[in-house]
């Protein structure tokens, strides 16, 4: 009898969090479009497209006229996998403190970057090019403070879903997928996730 409870013991703890896992793997796979693969690993539940797709940068690509049956320039054949990360869920207080936490640290950054003139310096989206010795020291200094700064950012989720904090970042904007088919389904399906992530608090 001790044998049991203690196996029960042991046992009820995974258990209990397979459980809070199922519901939000079940929610992500009706979801998730015809053939796409749901699997859960460790913390996190992973999406993957069944097609490869082409990634490329957007930015400053040439105009492409009517519907082009290759790839961009440039682009690089992939997988698409989509990561949603979650956490038993964080309760009113924690959440209130750590944005409170960050919204000082990024304060701070922001009075560096004046601190150091960093925006009177040329530069290109956020590679700077300093004209001279003043100001790449001043340029040293501020970047490996504001490492240290943003190293001290707690990683806020960005949904709680009944028992569950979410983490599910925003896909980088200069990130271009091709084909556009395949663009727009996944497009859809980020927004479909987000609606439903937003639905309960």
């Amino acid at each position: 009898m001790k044998k049991i409870i203690f196996i029960l013991v042991i046992l009820c703890p995974a258990l209990l969090r397979a459980q809070k896992r199922s519901a939000l793997f079940d929610k992500l796979n009706e979801l998730a479009p015809e053939r796409w693969s749901v699997k859960e690993r460790n913390d996190t539940i992973v999406l993957t497209c069944p097609d490869s797709v082409w990634f490329y940068n957007p930015i400053n690509e040439p105009v492409r006229m009517g519907n082009d049956t290759a790839p961009p320039f440039g682009a690089n054949k992939t997988i698409y996998r989509m990561y949603v990360r979650y956490s038993p869920r964080w309760g009113a207080r924690m959440l209130a403190d750590a944005k409170e936490k960050n919204e000082a640290i990024s304060k701070k950054i922001t009075e560096l970057y004046g601190y150091y003139g960093i925006a009177k310096m040329p530069h290109k989206f956020d590679d700077y090019i300093p004209a001279n010795d003043d100001e790449k020291n001043r340029l040293e200094k501020y970047r490996a403070e504001e490492k240290t700064l943003r190293a001290r950012l707690t990683d806020v989720p960005d949904y709680n879903w009944k028992d569950c904090s979410i983490w599910f970042p925003y896909r980088m904007y200069y990130i271009g997928i091709w084909p556009e088919s395949a663009s727009q389904k996944i497009y859809e399906l980020e927004q479909t996730i987000r609606t439903e992530l937003s639905k309960e608090k």
